[in-house]
Protein backbone atom coordinates (compact mmCIF):
# COMPACT_ATOMS: atom_id res chain seq x y z
CA UNK A 1 0.00 0.00 0.00
CA UNK A 2 1.33 3.87 -0.64
CA UNK A 3 0.73 5.62 2.08
CA UNK A 4 0.55 9.63 2.81
CA UNK A 5 1.41 11.51 5.08
CA UNK A 6 0.54 15.40 4.98
CA UNK A 7 2.34 17.69 7.96
CA UNK A 8 5.76 16.80 8.57
CA UNK A 9 6.91 18.73 11.69
CA UNK A 10 8.26 17.28 14.97
CA UNK A 11 6.00 14.58 15.21
CA UNK A 12 4.75 13.51 11.86
CA UNK A 13 8.46 13.13 11.08
CA UNK A 14 9.11 9.97 12.49
CA UNK A 15 5.45 9.17 12.08
CA UNK A 16 6.05 9.43 8.08
CA UNK A 17 9.06 7.05 8.67
CA UNK A 18 7.20 4.29 10.73
CA UNK A 19 4.93 4.35 8.34
CA UNK A 20 7.44 2.64 5.73
CA UNK A 21 7.14 -0.98 6.66
CA UNK A 22 6.38 -4.40 5.28
CA UNK A 23 6.64 -3.48 1.86
CA UNK A 24 4.30 -0.23 2.33
CA UNK A 25 5.88 3.20 0.45
CA UNK A 26 5.19 6.49 1.93
CA UNK A 27 4.19 9.78 -0.08
CA UNK A 28 5.21 12.66 2.30
CA UNK A 29 4.19 16.52 1.98
CA UNK A 30 4.75 19.78 3.84
CA UNK A 31 3.80 23.21 3.00
CA UNK A 32 8.22 23.37 3.80
CA UNK A 33 9.65 20.95 1.15
CA UNK A 34 13.21 20.89 3.16
CA UNK A 35 11.04 19.05 5.86
CA UNK A 36 10.37 16.20 4.00
CA UNK A 37 14.04 16.42 1.79
CA UNK A 38 15.24 15.80 5.31
CA UNK A 39 13.98 12.65 5.80
CA UNK A 40 13.75 10.78 2.00
CA UNK A 41 14.74 7.46 2.34
CA UNK A 42 14.41 3.92 0.75
CA UNK A 43 10.10 3.84 0.55
CA UNK A 44 9.81 7.79 1.41
CA UNK A 45 9.43 9.98 -1.14
CA UNK A 46 8.02 13.40 -1.41
CA UNK A 47 5.07 14.79 -3.26
CA UNK A 48 4.47 18.14 -4.91
CA UNK A 49 1.23 18.66 -3.69
CA UNK A 50 -1.54 17.38 -1.44
CA UNK A 51 -3.34 16.70 -4.18
CA UNK A 52 -0.67 14.42 -5.72
CA UNK A 53 -0.91 12.51 -2.43
CA UNK A 54 -4.96 11.99 -2.81
CA UNK A 55 -4.24 10.57 -6.38
CA UNK A 56 -1.76 8.21 -5.23
CA UNK A 57 -2.26 7.16 -1.89
CA UNK A 58 -5.06 4.79 -0.26
CA UNK A 59 -4.74 5.82 3.42
CA UNK A 60 -3.55 9.76 3.98
CA UNK A 61 -2.27 10.58 7.55
CA UNK A 62 -2.83 14.28 8.24
CA UNK A 63 -0.96 15.88 11.38
CA UNK A 64 -0.93 19.97 10.84
CA UNK A 65 -1.07 22.80 13.13
CA UNK A 66 -4.25 24.31 12.95
CA UNK A 67 -7.89 24.72 11.99
CA UNK A 68 -6.77 26.91 8.83
CA UNK A 69 -3.94 24.53 7.84
CA UNK A 70 -6.14 21.72 8.06
CA UNK A 71 -8.99 23.54 5.90
CA UNK A 72 -6.72 24.11 3.25
CA UNK A 73 -5.46 20.08 2.90
CA UNK A 74 -8.99 18.86 2.58
CA UNK A 75 -10.73 21.48 1.13
CA UNK A 76 -7.89 24.19 -1.09
CA UNK A 77 -7.88 23.88 -4.35
CA UNK A 78 -4.88 21.77 -4.82
CA UNK A 79 -6.47 19.68 -1.48
CA UNK A 80 -7.50 15.90 -0.77
CA UNK A 81 -11.25 16.80 -1.93
CA UNK A 82 -10.42 18.57 -5.61
CA UNK A 83 -9.32 15.15 -6.50
CA UNK A 84 -12.43 13.49 -7.63
CA UNK A 85 -11.11 10.01 -8.01
CA UNK A 86 -10.06 9.88 -4.33
CA UNK A 87 -11.93 6.92 -2.07
CA UNK A 88 -9.60 5.69 0.63
CA UNK A 89 -9.39 6.93 4.21
CA UNK A 90 -8.17 10.01 5.47
CA UNK A 91 -6.96 9.68 9.50
CA UNK A 92 -6.99 13.36 10.63
CA UNK A 93 -4.46 13.58 13.92
CA UNK A 94 -4.60 17.06 14.17
CA UNK A 95 -5.18 19.04 16.96
CA UNK A 96 -8.66 20.85 16.14
CA UNK A 97 -12.02 20.84 16.97
CA UNK A 98 -14.54 17.51 17.62
CA UNK A 99 -17.12 20.38 15.44
CA UNK A 100 -14.31 20.73 12.85
CA UNK A 101 -13.61 16.95 12.93
CA UNK A 102 -17.35 16.20 12.55
CA UNK A 103 -17.63 18.91 9.61
CA UNK A 104 -14.75 16.98 7.38
CA UNK A 105 -16.31 13.64 8.38
CA UNK A 106 -19.34 14.57 6.66
CA UNK A 107 -17.76 16.38 3.50
CA UNK A 108 -15.04 13.61 3.03
CA UNK A 109 -18.20 10.92 3.41
CA UNK A 110 -19.90 12.72 0.91
CA UNK A 111 -17.12 13.20 -1.98
CA UNK A 112 -17.27 8.90 -1.38
CA UNK A 113 -14.27 8.42 0.88
CA UNK A 114 -13.31 7.69 4.19
CA UNK A 115 -12.83 9.85 7.31
CA UNK A 116 -11.53 9.08 11.19
CA UNK A 117 -10.41 11.91 13.05
CA UNK A 118 -7.18 10.59 15.90
CA UNK A 119 -5.31 12.01 18.43
CA UNK A 120 -1.80 11.23 19.90
CA UNK A 121 -2.19 11.96 23.68
CA UNK A 122 1.28 11.45 25.29
CA UNK A 123 4.59 10.31 24.74
CA UNK A 124 5.66 13.14 22.62
CA UNK A 125 9.03 13.32 19.94
CA UNK A 126 11.12 10.47 22.18
CA UNK A 127 8.12 8.42 21.92
CA UNK A 128 6.77 9.13 17.80
CA UNK A 129 10.20 7.85 16.96
CA UNK A 130 10.38 4.66 18.67
CA UNK A 131 6.78 3.96 17.14
CA UNK A 132 5.23 3.88 20.95
CA UNK A 133 3.10 6.61 20.88
CA UNK A 134 -0.54 6.47 22.38
CA UNK A 135 -2.79 6.90 20.02
CA UNK A 136 -6.59 7.17 19.75
CA UNK A 137 -9.09 6.87 17.23
CA UNK A 138 -13.30 7.78 16.32
CA UNK A 139 -15.34 7.30 13.47
CA UNK A 140 -16.77 4.50 11.60
CA UNK A 141 -15.46 1.30 13.45
CA UNK A 142 -14.89 -0.89 10.56
CA UNK A 143 -13.08 1.67 8.84
CA UNK A 144 -10.76 1.96 12.33
CA UNK A 145 -10.27 -2.26 12.31
CA UNK A 146 -9.58 -2.23 8.44
CA UNK A 147 -6.85 0.27 8.99
CA UNK A 148 -5.47 -0.54 12.61
CA UNK A 149 -2.73 -2.54 11.53
CA UNK A 150 -1.27 0.53 9.86
CA UNK A 151 -1.59 2.71 12.76
CA UNK A 152 -0.76 0.73 15.44
CA UNK A 153 2.96 0.96 13.46
CA UNK A 154 2.95 4.26 15.11
CA UNK A 155 1.99 3.53 18.60
CA UNK A 156 -0.55 1.42 20.74
CA UNK A 157 -4.12 2.19 19.06
CA UNK A 158 -7.40 2.48 20.38
CA UNK A 159 -10.61 3.07 19.12
CA UNK A 160 -12.98 6.15 20.77
CA UNK A 161 -16.56 5.71 19.45
CA UNK A 162 -18.03 8.22 17.78
CA UNK A 163 -16.40 11.26 14.98
CA UNK A 164 -15.10 13.77 17.30
CA UNK A 165 -14.57 11.95 20.24
CA UNK A 166 -10.84 11.66 19.81
CA UNK A 167 -10.56 15.05 19.27
CA UNK A 168 -12.30 15.95 23.05
CA UNK A 169 -9.61 13.48 24.63
CA UNK A 170 -6.99 15.13 22.80
CA UNK A 171 -8.54 18.66 24.05
CA UNK A 172 -8.89 17.38 27.56
CA UNK A 173 -5.45 15.98 27.54
CA UNK A 174 -3.92 19.41 26.82
CA UNK A 175 -5.76 21.03 29.41
CA UNK A 176 -4.67 18.49 31.55
CA UNK A 177 -0.99 18.91 31.14
CA UNK A 178 -1.10 22.80 31.02
CA UNK A 179 -3.15 22.87 34.32
CA UNK A 180 -0.42 20.44 35.72
CA UNK A 181 2.26 22.41 33.85
CA UNK A 182 1.59 25.57 35.48
CA UNK A 183 0.39 23.77 38.77
CA UNK A 184 4.04 22.18 38.87
CA UNK A 185 5.89 25.62 38.53
CA UNK A 186 3.91 27.38 41.20
CA UNK A 187 4.40 24.75 43.50
CA UNK A 188 8.19 24.14 42.79
CA UNK A 189 8.83 28.04 42.64
CA UNK A 190 7.24 28.17 45.76
CA UNK A 191 9.52 25.62 47.21
CA UNK A 192 12.42 27.20 46.06
CA UNK A 193 11.10 30.40 47.48
CA UNK A 194 10.88 28.72 50.97
CA UNK A 195 15.02 27.50 50.61
CA UNK A 196 14.40 24.12 48.72
CA UNK A 197 16.46 23.49 45.73
CA UNK A 198 14.90 22.27 42.18
CA UNK A 199 17.43 19.33 42.24
CA UNK A 200 15.91 18.29 45.50
CA UNK A 201 12.31 18.73 45.08
CA UNK A 202 12.10 17.06 41.80
CA UNK A 203 13.89 14.39 43.10
CA UNK A 204 11.55 14.23 46.22
CA UNK A 205 8.15 14.55 44.44
CA UNK A 206 9.58 12.59 41.25
CA UNK A 207 7.96 9.70 43.66
CA UNK A 208 4.68 11.48 45.40
CA UNK A 209 1.39 11.47 45.19
CA UNK A 210 1.91 14.82 43.38
CA UNK A 211 4.08 13.89 40.69
CA UNK A 212 2.83 14.31 37.24
CA UNK A 213 4.58 14.13 33.74
CA UNK A 214 5.77 17.70 33.73
CA UNK A 215 6.77 17.93 36.70
CA UNK A 216 8.72 14.54 36.04
CA UNK A 217 9.83 14.90 32.29
CA UNK A 218 9.90 18.07 31.70
CA UNK A 219 10.85 19.90 34.71
CA UNK A 220 13.13 16.83 35.90
CA UNK A 221 14.98 17.09 32.59
CA UNK A 222 15.10 21.36 33.30
CA UNK A 223 16.97 20.49 36.58
CA UNK A 224 18.87 17.53 34.63
CA UNK A 225 20.12 19.38 31.53
CA UNK A 226 19.26 22.99 32.00
CA UNK A 227 17.12 22.71 28.94
CA UNK A 228 13.62 21.58 28.36
CA UNK A 229 12.95 18.56 26.54
CA UNK A 230 12.88 18.73 22.59
CA UNK A 231 9.57 19.01 20.76
CA UNK A 232 7.96 21.12 23.21
CA UNK A 233 5.13 23.44 21.86
CA UNK A 234 5.81 27.26 22.39
CA UNK A 235 3.55 29.31 24.19
CA UNK A 236 1.99 30.70 21.49
CA UNK A 237 1.20 27.35 20.35
CA UNK A 238 -0.37 26.01 23.59
CA UNK A 239 -2.59 28.91 23.78
CA UNK A 240 -4.52 27.34 20.91
CA UNK A 241 -4.45 24.23 22.60
CA UNK A 242 -6.00 26.11 25.57
CA UNK A 243 -7.84 27.99 23.55
CA UNK A 244 -9.97 25.06 22.38
CA UNK A 245 -10.39 23.29 26.03
CA UNK A 246 -12.59 27.07 26.65
CA UNK A 247 -14.42 27.11 23.45
CA UNK A 248 -15.07 23.30 24.06
CA UNK A 249 -16.35 24.40 27.63
CA UNK A 250 -18.72 27.19 26.24
CA UNK A 251 -20.49 24.64 23.98
CA UNK A 252 -20.91 22.94 26.79
CA UNK A 253 -21.85 25.62 28.98
CA UNK A 254 -19.40 23.80 31.62
CA UNK A 255 -17.39 26.37 34.05
CA UNK A 256 -13.98 25.66 33.26
CA UNK A 257 -12.22 27.69 35.73
CA UNK A 258 -8.99 26.16 35.82
CA UNK A 259 -9.25 25.92 31.88
CA UNK A 260 -9.41 30.31 31.87
CA UNK A 261 -6.67 30.60 34.88
CA UNK A 262 -4.65 28.46 33.03
CA UNK A 263 -4.83 30.43 29.74
CA UNK A 264 -4.45 33.66 30.96
CA UNK A 265 -0.92 32.54 33.50
CA UNK A 266 0.19 31.00 29.97
CA UNK A 267 -0.72 34.60 28.40
CA UNK A 268 0.68 36.73 30.71
CA UNK A 269 4.25 34.03 31.19
CA UNK A 270 4.39 34.46 27.28
CA UNK A 271 4.82 38.46 27.33
CA UNK A 272 7.94 37.74 29.80
CA UNK A 273 9.36 34.78 28.36
CA UNK A 274 8.75 35.56 24.57
CA UNK A 275 6.13 34.09 22.68
CA UNK A 276 8.20 31.91 20.87
CA UNK A 277 9.27 30.01 24.37
CA UNK A 278 8.69 26.61 25.19
CA UNK A 279 5.31 26.75 27.43
CA UNK A 280 7.24 24.81 30.11
CA UNK A 281 9.39 27.76 30.66
CA UNK A 282 6.37 28.68 33.03
CA UNK A 283 8.77 27.63 35.77
CA UNK A 284 11.14 30.02 34.94
CA UNK A 285 8.51 32.24 34.63
CA UNK A 286 7.72 32.04 38.23
CA UNK A 287 11.46 31.73 39.17
CA UNK A 288 11.93 34.73 38.01
CA UNK A 289 8.64 36.38 39.48
CA UNK A 290 9.87 35.22 43.51
CA UNK A 291 13.41 36.42 42.97
CA UNK A 292 11.71 39.75 41.84
CA UNK A 293 10.16 39.97 45.54
CA UNK A 294 12.77 41.26 48.01
CA UNK A 295 13.89 37.87 50.06
CA UNK A 296 12.51 40.52 53.57
CA UNK A 297 9.69 40.20 52.15
CA UNK A 298 9.45 36.49 51.50
CA UNK A 299 10.74 35.19 53.92
CA UNK A 300 8.28 37.32 56.80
Amino acid sequence: MKIGTIGIGGMGAPMAQNLVQDGDSVLAYDIAAEKVDAIVDAGLTRAESVAEIALNCELIILMTPDDKALCDVIYGDDGILSVESFRGCVVDLSTTSENLAREIGIAVTAHGAGYLDGAVIGGGVNRARKGTSPVIVSGDEALFEKYKPKLERLGSVDYAGEQGNAKIVKICNNLLLGINTVSGAEALSMGEAAGLTLEDMTRWLGDSSGNTAALQGMFGHFVQNGTFPEGIASLKFYDKDMSLGCALAERNAFPAHFTHLTRQIFATAAQVEGADAPFASILTYYRAMQHAVPEDDRRE
